[in-house]
């Protein structure tokens, strides 16, 4: 690698309190790029972690030292905000994002800088499915990280997406971009503490360019290890698509409005007869794809699916509805969330 030559790729991390994930992120992030021959930069930036997540940084420094690791500080501790910090910093002339709750496989960012370098001029975003692991090792994380990519539980969406060639999608997770794409369309929005990744694709989309999924080997999201943290982030994303639809004024993904019209119409039955007909089939059908899951799966633990799912769909729809109250009721703007990063 020629250190002469500008910087050619800049990997962003935004990071609060990941302790017990940034090592192995940045691990897995070197590895990517140990054999390859241009100049590259890792801008993590951290948001306050009180939590040994700068010690861990600092080990990471020391192990690959010959790696450009530069910690950031974001005052402002969000994740939008590490997002625009590192943005702004970044040398590079591609742009890669990377969460700090993820392993990436060899050669995803390489394969990621070679896509962009031979998209056409009106793709803004690329990027691969991912797969879904454990935050914690206890059955309860293991069916998290099973339903978080079960088109039953998320339906068809990117965190369900496989594909076998390159497809146009609304959104994806993560991704990479030219840095002169962001210099046109402009940075994240920090109104919105969720759905940035969001309502910053359909501004690319505004502008003319697309989001397109590719092919390739995954990489590895680690899922909240616990339920009540599962069930707060879900509320979160969901009331963040309402919000995100209605300042944009884009029209909402019909996808995400089904369990609410579904929850609502389990209410307007409640009064008939044939009150008993949609919950029993419902119920059913999630006891079946649990069962089924199990035994595909020769797992037992899996049958907890039949709590995960419905759990996931309720807060689902719960997130929904605030959104539609803060938003379009209230006209309220968007929600800064606590209890996230």
């Amino acid at each position: 690698m020629n250190l002469e030559e500008p910087m050619k790729v800049s990997v962003i991390i935004p990071c609060y309190n990941e302790q017990g994930y940034i090592y192995r992120c940045v691990d897995s992030i070197c590895s990517n790029l140990r054999l390859v021959d241009y100049p590259f930069e890792i801008i993590v930036v951290d948001g306050g972690s009180s939590d040994g997540t700068l010690s861990e940084l600092e080990r990471a420094a020391s192990d690959f030292h010959r790696v450009t690791l530069r910690v950031l500080h974001n005052p402002h501790r969000y994740q939008v905000h590490a997002l625009n910090i590192g943005i702004e910093a970044a040398a590079g002339h591609y742009i890669v994002r990377c969460d700090a709750h993820s392993i990436y496989p060899p050669g995803y960012i390489d394969r990621l800088v070679g896509l962009l370098e031979l998209a056409e001029e009106d793709v803004g975003n690329v990027g691969t499915p991912h797969v879904s692991s454990p935050g914690a090792d206890t059955a309860m994380a293991r069916c998290i990280s099973v339903a978080m990519t079960s088109p039953v539980a998320v339906g068809i969406s990117h965190r369900s997406l496989v594909c076998k060639e390159p497809m146009q999608v609304d959104t994806l997770l993560f991704g990479a971009w030219k840095k002169s794409v962001l210099e046109k369309v402009g940075n994240f929005d920090t109104r919105f503490i969720r759905g940035q990744d969001l309502e910053h694709n359909l501004r690319l989309a505004a502008n003319g360019y697309k989001a397109v999924l590719h092919p390739g080997a995954p990489f590895t999201f680690f899922t909240r290890p616990t339920l009540p943290k599962l069930n707060l982030m879900i509320r979160q994303y969901a009331a963040a698509k309402v919000e995100i639809a209605a300042h944009t004024r884009s029209r909402p993904v019909v996808r995400g409005l089904i369990p609410l019209a579904f929850f609502v119409s389990l209410i307007g039955l409640l009064f008939t007869p044939m009150h008993w007909v949609l919950p029993t089939t419902y119920g059913l059908a999630i006891l079946v794809y649990s069962s089924w899951t199990a035994i595909a799966r020769k797992s037992a633990e899996l049958l907890r699916l039949a709590l995960v799912i419905p759990s996931m769909h309720i807060n689902h729809a719960m997130g929904t509805a605030q959104g539609i109250w803060s938003t379009l009721l209230r006209k309220r703007g968007p929600t800064k969330w606590s209890g996230t990063r």
